[in-house]
C-alpha cells in the first residue's frame, strides 16, 4: 500500500515521542492559563494533553492500514504502567473538574460561569474518549504481538479476538470493541479466545463501570446545584 511521506513519518514516530508532544502541548495550556484559578488551569492543562493525545491517535487510527498495522502497533503501544497511569490521572482529573466546578462555579449570570460549566463538561468527555482509546490501541497491540498463547488453536484464532466476517481488523475494529466495551461494560459480537485479552476486557470493563457511575452521580449534583441557583 502507497502512503504519503507525511504518514510513514508519524507511522514512525515511537510512543514516547507522541508522549513528549503532548506533554507539550499542556505545557503551552497552563502558560495560556496563567492567571486563572488553579481547578481552571489545571483543568486546561489536562484537555490540552488529552486532545493532543485524542488528534496523535486518531491520525493513525484513520490512516493506518490493516497491512501496516502489525509494523506501527510496536511503535504506538505504551508500556502497561503508563497506560494504567493514564487511565488512573483521566479518572481522577475528570473527577476533579466536576467539584471544582462545584465549589468554584460563579453565579448564574457572572462572567466565567458558562467557561467554568464548559471546562469542566470538556474535562469529562476527553478523559472518557482517552481512556477508551488508549484501551483501543492496547487490544491491538496484544492482536498482532501475543501470539504465543494463540499456537495451539486455530489459525484464524490467531491474536485473540475474532471479527465478523473473519476480517483482518484495522484500527477502527478495535475502536469498536473498546467503546462497546465502554458504554455497555460488554463485549461486541467480537469472540475473545486470548486468556489475556479477557482478563484486560475484565478491567476495561469494571474501570468503565466505575468511572461512569461516578461522573452519573456527581453530574446529578452538579444539576441539582445549578437548579438550587
Amino acid at each position: 500500500m502507497k502512503e504519503n511521506k507525511f504518514t510513514h513519518l508519524f507511522h514512525s514516530l515511537p510512543a514516547l515521542p507522541r508522549f513528549f508532544i503532548s506533554l507539550a502541548i499542556a505545557l503551552i495550556s497552563f502558560f495560556l492559563t496563567t492567571g486563572k484559578t488553579l481547578p481552571v488551569q489545571f483543568t486546561s492543562v489536562w484537555i490540552g494533553f488529552s486532545l493532543s493525545s485524542l488528534l496523535l491517535f486518531g491520525i493513525t487510527m484513520f490512516t493506518a492500514h490493516p497491512q501496516e498495522i502489525t509494523h506501527i502497533v510496536r511503535k504506538q503501544d505504551f508500556n502497561r504502567l503508563l497506560i494504567f497511569l493514564i487511565i488512573l490521572v483521566s479518572s481522577f482529573v475528570s473527577l476533579f473538574a466536576i467539584v471544582a466546578l462545584m465549589r468554584h462555579l460563579p453565579v448564574a449570570g457572572e462572567q466565567g460561569y458558562y467557561f467554568h460549566i464548559a471546562l469542566s463538561c470538556g474535562s469529562v468527555i476527553c478523559s472518557w474518549l482517552l481512556i477508551h482509546t488508549v484501551f483501543c490501541f492496547r487490544y491491538a497491540h496484544l492482536f498482532y504481538t501475543c501470539e504465543k498463547e494463540e499456537q495451539s488453536v486455530k489459525k484464524k484464532h490467531r491474536g485473540g479476538l475474532l471479527f465478523p466476517n473473519d476480517k483482518t481488523p484495522d484500527y477502527l475494529d478495535f475502536a469498536y470493541f473498546s467503546f462497546v466495551i465502554g458504554m455497555t461494560f460488554q463485549v461486541s459480537d467480537v469472540q475473545v479466545y486470548s486468556t489475556t485479552i479477557r482478563r484486560l476486557a475484565l478491567l476495561h470493563g469494571l474501570l468503565s463501570f466505575l468511572f461512569n457511575t461516578v461522573i452519573l452521580a456527581l453530574s446529578i449534583n452538579i444539576i441539582a446545584g445549578l437548579v438550587q441557583k
